[in-house]
């Protein structure tokens, strides 16, 4: 925050000090951070997370868990009891009540009509500047995004190191990070088929037979075990179908017989 904010300061000092710019740039770029800095204050005082609902948690204490499928064969679990599980994953933002003895409609509707204002007043502004105006308010921009990509870092491993690591497994394949999942609740699979109703695996015959396999198959790798059942399935449907066509052709031999 410190670096962003030298950033912005000297920028702001040279468009001063440049020849060739204009009031436009002095205007928009201090219209645009001097809103920036207000908006982060009142949202910084006002917006909380909303509250869970305590009466629709039952059993707050017992454990819980939920799972949440990334990308390149990842999964990220979060485990803990059911009260805060529920703080973690159903809980958004919303701004106070009262705060400041000033009704929450009022802070919205003064943020929201502000930054269109602004937003207004920068795009009538800036196509009217010079050329030096333009890039000095294409830099500020640019610094603003890079704040945002590391602010966004930086507040992402700040929330992260509340929670506590038990395991980081790397995973070849996307079937791998399933038998992950299903042999770590095998014991909530017999109460409440959470496999069934997350719908993470595709509703087909191979994989209603692996995921009762897996379980059982401790050691066994998941991708191997997907084969072998495929291959029994599709060897199966080829034996049905040989033996079908042939008792349709011994049926037509007695007919035309």
């Amino acid at each position: 925050m410190g670096t962003t904010w030298l950033l912005i300061a000297g920028l702001l000092a040279a468009i001063y000090k440049v020849p060739g710019t204009t009031w436009v740039s002095y205007a928009t770029c201090a219209v645009f951070t001097g809103w920036s800095i207000i908006l982060r204050v009142v949202e910084y005082f006002n917006v909380i997370p909303a509250p869970a609902e305590r009466s629709n948690v039952y059993e707050p204490d017992s454990p819980d868990a939920v799972f949440i499928m990334g990308r390149n064969n990842s999964a990220f679990v979060l485990k803990g009891s059911r009260k805060d599980v529920k703080d973690w994953t159903s809980c958004g933002l919303m701004y106070r009540k009262a705060p400041c003895g000033v009704p929450a409609s009022v802070w919205q509707g003064f943020t929201r009509m502000a930054s269109l204002l602004v937003l207004l007043f920068i795009f009538s502004a800036v196509p009217n500047g010079s050329t030096l105006d333009q890039v000095a308010f294409i830099i500020l921009n640019a610094v603003a995004q890079l704040n945002v990509l590391v602010g966004q870092r930086l507040n992402s491993w700040w929330v992260m190191a509340r929670l506590k690591k038990e395991e980081d497994l790397r995973v070849e394949t996307r079937t791998h990070v399933y038998a992950k999942l299903i042999r770590r609740f095998r014991d909530a699979e017999s109460e409440k088929q959470w496999v069934d109703l997350s719908g993470i695996l595709p509703k087909t015959e191979v994989w209603k037979e692996w995921k009762e396999r897996i379980v059982h198959d401790e050691g066994g790798d998941p991708k191997k075990l997907y084969r072998v059942i495929s291959d029994d399935i599709e060897h199966k449907r080829k034996s049905t179908n040989g033996s079908v066509g042939a008792m349709d052709s011994f049926v037509g031999l007695e007919e035309k017989g």
